[in-house]
């Protein structure tokens, strides 16, 4: 594809709505950063791109931390189109093993 494409729970795009609808992630974050198109690019017919989370040109921001991972999706003019925030998941507990003196996940 050649435009720019956030996918989250929290998106209020129909057409996003659509795509996570069809291809079931499992509550995934991710994005689509584009294909090129330079001058010329190839737009659905019938999708309104001036909404959020949806773009033919621009990039992404992405913000990493030990704790999450924020997308910041940004347009041509450097406008703000969409963002979404992936926090870590907590790590489980461990339990210690007396024969081999490591740690092992709780069960």
């Amino acid at each position: 594809r050649h435009q720019q494409e956030l996918w989250h729970p929290g998106t209020t795009n129909k057409w996003i709505k659509g795509l996570m609808a069809r291809h079931n992630l499992g509550g995934l974050t991710c994005f689509v950063t584009g294909g090129g198109g330079g001058i010329d690019s190839e737009a659905y017919e019938g999708v309104w791109y001036g909404g959020s989370d949806l773009g033919l040109f621009g990039f992404f921001h992405l913000m990493i931390s030990r704790e999450k991972l924020k997308v910041r999706m940004i347009d041509e003019s450097g406008r703000l189109k969409g963002s979404a925030t992936v926090y870590a998941r907590k790590k489980k507990k461990q339990a210690f093993h007396p024969y081999h003196g490591r740690r092992l996940h709780k069960q």
